[in-house]
């Protein structure tokens, strides 16, 4: 019954040792991978959870200096034309989204200037955090 027996004791024994090995192997490499995915997660959340507190922060300034910018003007119509400057409740711009565009060009392209820096600034952040 030897001679026929293709397999032996020892022969199962050093396969399943070096299968056992590799196995090992690859589950500490798997888990070391887990680890650096699970890093890198944490860290590109604190960085959206960082640019979106940026974001509200420059939305808040935005609104804060529309409403800066519409009492200048209120003030400097009183000034020039001795009349209160009223503003229609439908063009109220500071109470709404800095995405609508505005119908006064300076206060238009301002915020295109300021699209355009925030948008450069994101994509250097992105292109820093692919290195």
């Amino acid at each position: 019954p030897g001679a026929d027996a293709p397999y032996n004791i020892p022969g199962v024994l050093h396969f399943l040792k070096s299968e056992w090995v590799r196995f090992e192997r690859e589950r500490a490499a798997w888990e070391l991978e887990k680890v650096e995915l699970q890093s890198k997660i944490a860290f590109l959340n604190g960085q959206r959870k960082g640019h979106e507190h940026l974001k509200r922060d420059l939305i808040r300034r935005i609104k804060m200096l529309e409403f800066a910018l519409k009492q200048e003007r209120s003030k400097n119509h009183k000034l020039v034309y001795g009349t209160e400057f009223v503003i229609p409740e439908n063009k109220i711009e500071f109470e709404t989204e800095p995405d609508i565009i505005s119908s006064n060009a300076n206060l238009t392209e301002g915020r295109t200037i300021l699209r355009q820096s925030v948008h450069s600034a994101t994509n250097r952040a992105t292109q820093f955090t692919r290195c």
